[in-house]
């Protein structure tokens, strides 16, 4: 007479009309039979609901925004390819909002004070990026001409990835006596394709905060490549 009268794992929608019970794929609307029983589980698969598949992942959001198409589920990401146009949250499991990307090129030659982190009017430095970027923001560093360094001690307060620019390997260095990158206790960073170098304290610093180094060069630092208080991935 109904759903309710069909206990069958792999049969548990009822076809009225044969009074027979069945899998998703013999109702008149598999994916809709599937997404009414469960809305976690929105997808038809052969004759079972799943949670996702290569062509439908509507579902996969948030932490799990990543289906695995092996097993129909949605997982997190682990891996920056996987975020289109963003990175990935290896803390997490989520992908950063694509909207959130700001660029930095001290080469640009626009006022400084009419920057927005456009790519067209990018900021002319990595602290001024940081203080403008919204949390789980990507920050796109293009490199200067003539191999010249980035001057700065910024600090990483937030959820941050610091990425170079594709093709350019931008470098920092520390200034004031101070570290080029320091990430704060409730700071999380992911760094990818950066050199940090001549930095007269330790280049890169992590002050109880979270970081995920890859692709990354920390060299000639006279006072040493790295400060660590807690894990660097």
């Amino acid at each position: 007479m109904g759903d309710e009268d069909c206990t069958a794992p792999m049969m548990p929608f009822c076809d009225l009309d044969n009074g027979v019970c069945v899998g998703c794929d013999e109702t008149a609307d598999p994916d809709g039979s599937c997404a009414g029983a469960d809305p976690n589980m929105p997808v038809c698969e052969g004759a079972a609901c799943v949670q996702c598949t290569a062509d439908v992942q509507s579902a996969c959001t948030g932490t799990t925004p990543i289906c695995d198409v092996a097993g129909n589920v949605c997982v997190g990401c682990v891996d920056h390819e996987q975020c289109s146009d963003s990175a990935c949250n290896f803390a997490e499991g989520n992908c950063f909002d694509p909207a959130n990307i700001l660029h930095v090129d001290g080469n640009n030659g626009v006022i400084c004070g009419a920057a927005d982190g456009s790519e067209a009017l990018p900021y002319c430095t990595v602290g001024a990026a940081i203080v403008n970027a919204p949390n789980e923001s990507v920050i796109v560093i293009h490199e200067l001409i003539g191999e010249a360094a980035y001057q700065e001690d910024t600090t990483v307060t937030g959820t941050l990835a610091m990425f170079a620019a594709v093709g350019d390997a931008p470098i920092l260095r520390g200034f004031n006596g101070n570290p080029a990158v320091t990430v704060a206790v409730a700071g999380t960073l992911f760094m990818r394709g950066i050199q940090i170098s001549l930095s007269t304290a330790p280049g890169f610093r992590v002050n109880g905060g979270a970081a995920w180094v890859e692709s990354s060069r920390i060299v000639n630092n006279p006072g040493g490549g790295w400060s660590l208080l807690a894990a660097v991935h």
